[in-house]
């Protein structure tokens, strides 16, 4: 009897490991590619709005000794911004920036791709103001857990006076990456372009 209670026990502490292991995977084995090195497209629909980019890896971000550990696309006017891969939607918060003068909120756009990959598309309209703030988590449209897939509109980037723009962030294990050089081959392109219209550099790395 002792025995086969043992058994039991075994076989219900496997079925529970498995099961933790299997069902945090069921959301990622829906996409394709759901795992390996995906490809990003452009995260916006109108890339003639970006005046100007702030490159990947600028030295002395905010203060010695940090690197920017994204592409900063500033626009001239309110701009949709879309989903650049299939995933889903995980988080959705915003916190203070600690490098600006005042209450201006950063508001991000989590999205998981993979186990191995993810990304931030950080709203930053240079919201100083709660209005403000309110005014850009409304504009923004997915809610955790939505399934997005590339071209998926993500929300509108409201534009204030001073340095409203797209914090691009894409992140492998856990470090960031370079955005521009896990982008596909058309998204490639369009961050080439605004680079040569604006005289700007995409990366430092």
């Amino acid at each position: 009897m002792k025995k086969r209670s043992k058994i039991i026990l075994v076989i219900f502490l496997v079925l529970v490991t498995l099961t933790g292991i299997i069902v945090p995977l069921i959301p990622f084995m829906l996409f394709t590619p759901a795992y390996g090195t995906p490809s990003f497209e452009f995260p916006m629909v109108e890339p003639l709005n970006v005046t100007s980019l702030s490159a990947y890896n600028t030295p002395d971000w905010g203060e010695p000794g940090i690197f920017h550990n994204g592409i900063d696309l500033v626009i001239s006017g309110p701009t949709q911004l879309i989903s650049p891969c299939y995933g889903v939607v995980n988080k959705i918060w915003y916190n203070i920036n600690p490098y600006s003068e005042g209450e201006v909120a950063m508001i991000h756009v989590s999205i998981m791709v993979n186990y191995g990959w993810s990304l931030k598309l950080v709203f930053e309209p240079w919201a100083n103001t709660t209005e403000i703030r309110e005014q850009q988590l409304a504009a923004i449209v997915v809610k955790v857990g939505d399934k997005v897939k590339p071209g998926d509109l993500i929300g509108t980037l409201l534009y204030n006076y001073e340095y409203p723009h797209l914090h691009y962030m894409i992140m492998h294990n856990g470090d960031d990456v370079c955005p521009f050089a896990y982008s596909s081959a058309e998204a490639k392109v369009i961050f080439i372009e605004i680079a040569s219209r604006t005289n700007s550099t995409i990366s430092y790395s």
